[in-house]
């Protein structure tokens, strides 16, 4: 596994951290919000949550990105 860039001395990989919600979909079909580490940077946020379904107890790691500009 790579080194972050951040800790590599990029300073535009530099970014504002934060925590969010995002919904996400287990297998069982469960389907609710998680709690999320946020970063924004050059005009996007990407996030990371590590959650437990509350129905069906497994594991997961969720990841994806938006931007927080879009109207949709």
């Amino acid at each position: 596994m790579s080194e972050p860039r951040y800790l590599a001395g990029d300073s535009v990989a530099v970014g504002d951290y934060s925590d969010g919600t995002q919904e996400v979909e287990c297998e069982c079909g469960w389907l609710g919000e998680v709690g999320t580490s946020e970063e924004y940077s050059m005009g996007e946020v990407t996030w990371y949550a590590e959650w437990t379904c509350p129905q069906c107890k497994e594991s997961h790691t969720s990841e994806g990105w938006y931007n927080p500009h879009d109207d949709n």
